[in-house]
């Protein structure tokens, strides 16, 4: 490769290393637009605030996770964390 075709390589991967970051960047708002168009409403804020004022709602308290690391998933009867 001559040096004029490494600069000009050089230059095109800079330049699309730019414009993904600047598409990238635009995806938000750009997001923001096809929600508001399509009705799609695809944001998930203020949906803990909505749950909880609905009337009769209570997130359950009455049960217990135990979680087991290294675990296959498998149960087996002498697992570490056998199920009760």
């Amino acid at each position: 490769m001559s040096q004029r075709n490494k600069k000009k390589h050089i230059t095109l991967l800079l330049a699309l290393a730019v414009g993904m970051f600047g598409f990238a960047f635009a995806l938000v708002p750009l997001y923001d637009v096809f929600c508001e168009i399509t009705g799609l409403n695809g944001k998930t804020s203020g949906q803990a605030e909505l749950l909880a004022e609905i009337d009769g709602f209570a997130a359950p308290t009455d049960r217990e996770v135990k979680a087991c690391h290294g675990n296959s998933g498998l149960w087996t009867k002498n697992s570490a964390c056998d199920p009760e």
